[in-house]
């Protein structure tokens, strides 16, 4: 999910922000950054005991997501520019020890020995002799 949102706001031009999976966003004041660890998913309205903050569960989510969320491209080494797909170029860029190994397919390219047309008759048994070659047997 984490690639193809990446994909699409680099195709649209847009950003990406994520925040930590684990952040306390719901449990979290906006306004001053206490934490009320009690509060359940049946508190529909976050009470702040330190700042005195009365606000919906998830504005206040909506907000400290806001806050802490980080720029998806600041999370990424930069300078290492558009990696390719396995059919394309080398997926790192060269560096000082690359050997100038380059992507290569991996498929047989031997010329394909020609086979003559055959038709298929589903009475015909194919049976191995003895020099393992197929030989038709009407059944």
């Amino acid at each position: 999910m984490r690639r193809q949102l990446t994909y699409k706001t680099r195709w649209y031009g847009s950003t990406l922000a994520v925040l930590d999976r684990w952040f306390p966003s719901s449990k979290t004041c906006s306004a001053c950054g206490w934490q009320n660890p009690r509060l359940t998913l049946a508190d529909r309205t976050f009470h702040c005991t330190n700042c005195s903050t009365t606000i919906d569960r998830d504005l206040n989510a909506a907000r400290n997501i806001a806050q802490h969320a980080v720029l998806a491209d600041q999370l990424l080494a930069p300078g290492r520019g558009e990696t390719q797909n396995a059919r394309g170029a080398p997926i790192r860029p060269p560096g000082p020890r690359a050997g100038g190994q380059e992507a290569m397919k991996r498929e047989d390219t031997s010329p394909a020995r020609p086979v003559p047309p055959q038709r298929s008759d589903p009475l015909t048994l194919f049976t191995l002799d003895d020099t393992g070659h197929e030989t038709a047997k009407r059944a």
